[in-house]
């Protein structure tokens, strides 16, 4: 059973190429989430039983349950594109594949925070938020929370590798159909960094067609409390 959660998560994340150590990716089909979709009560009662365990105080820093990149990276995805996807994923999908060391309440929301090890020991952490029931609506990881000014020297002459360098762990989601891509950056402030791309063909580079900072649609670095934003630092 937990494999084929992990097998459904992941065929639904369509598109997804996630710097880092994963890499995959396809083209993004134009679809709309499923507004009816409904769940059983039996997997309503278990996702709700996975939120009541939200605890607010517990230090991230100090767990020691890692997951890998390339796991977590199935989670990497920003709001925009989870609201494309036609099945939702939820709080017990994430805790049979990756685990949910820590769990946060904010208002009528949740995040789980985790931490990550990477292929050379090097720690970073996760972030997935939920909606109030348990329904997966973002996520992103990053070993450091950036601000709009580590990407003003950007130009249209830098390409997707000079991106990497600021962020290594952003989202990527290519549309190989058309040469084009889009990589999307949280940013401090409750703002993310949304980045576009072409190339030529699929021998060549993506080079940058234009950037712009945005406030996040879930305001996702103004949600977390502070202890989880010193993680990252």
């Amino acid at each position: 059973m937990k494999n084929k959660k992990i097998a459904k998560i992941t065929a639904l994340l369509l598109a997804m190429v996630c710097t880092g150590s994963l890499m995959c990716s396809c083209s993004i089909p134009e679809i709309e989430e499923s507004k009816n979709a409904t769940i059983s009560v039996e997997a309503a009662t278990e996702n709700q039983k996975l939120c009541d365990k939200a605890n607010n105080t517990v230090n991230a820093a100090t767990v020691k349950e890692y997951c890998t990149l390339e796991k977590f990276n199935q989670y990497n995805i920003c709001n925009d594109v989870f609201n494309r996807i036609t099945t939702a994923s939820y709080i017990t999908d994430v805790n049979s594949s990756i685990g949910l060391p820590i769990l946060r309440k904010i208002g009528d929301s949740y995040y789980s925070v985790h931490p990550i090890k990477t292929d050379n020991n090097k720690v970073l952490y996760g972030f997935i938020m939920y909606n109030n029931s348990g329904k997966i609506i973002d996520g992103w990881c990053a070993s450091k929370l950036h601000t709009v000014n580590d990407y003003s020297k950007l130009t249209t002459d830098n390409t997707k590798l000079d991106v990497d360098k600021i962020d290594p762990y952003n989202c990527f989601m290519e549309n190989v159909s058309e040469n084009t891509a889009t990589s999307y950056h949280k940013l401090s402030d409750g703002k993310e960094m949304v980045i576009n791309y072409s190339r030529k063909d699929k021998e060549s580079e993506y080079y940058i067609t234009d950037f712009k900072d945005k406030n996040d649609s879930v305001v996702f670095t103004n949600t977390m409390l502070k202890i989880d934003l010193e993680l990252i630092k």
